[in-house]
């Protein structure tokens, strides 16, 4: 699984891949490409955003993160803006980078309907080519 946008990073590059010896077709799966997005941060709602936000990185002044303050990122480099926007706008605490930021945004899933679609059919995949 690669982030779409990483095409154009060296080490995902169609040309290397494929001299790697990977089918592209099979296994090599962009991740929101066929979404529309860009990075795997975009499969997550804008709701599920703000209440990460919300659990782990209170906003100062008592106010909380809204879906929209996370809708105003799309169609540009989103996590790049969102930690950049969480670590101006949180009270005491800001993620360490956007790894953290995901990760943390996965604790406050809860049920299998919450993973975005797009990932759980490659994790799908994933399991029945192991098993």
């Amino acid at each position: 699984m690669v982030d779409a946008d990483s095409r154009t990073n060296r080490h995902f590059k169609t040309e290397r891949l494929i001299r790697t010896g990977l089918d592209l077709a099979t296994q090599v799966t962009y991740v929101g490409e066929a979404e529309g997005f860009n990075e795997l941060e975009e499969l997550f709602t804008d709701p599920q955003w703000a209440e990460a936000a919300n659990t782990h990185w209170p906003r100062s002044e008592g106010r909380q993160w809204a879906a929209e303050d996370f809708t105003a990122h799309r169609g540009g480099k989103f996590s790049g803006h969102v930690l950049t926007m969480i670590k101006e706008g949180a009270e005491r605490t800001s993620p360490d980078g956007k790894d953290d930021m995901l990760y943390s945004l996965v604790t406050t899933l809860t049920k299998a309907e919450d993973v975005p679609s797009q990932l759980r059919d490659a994790f799908r995949d994933i399991q029945a080519l192991a098993s």
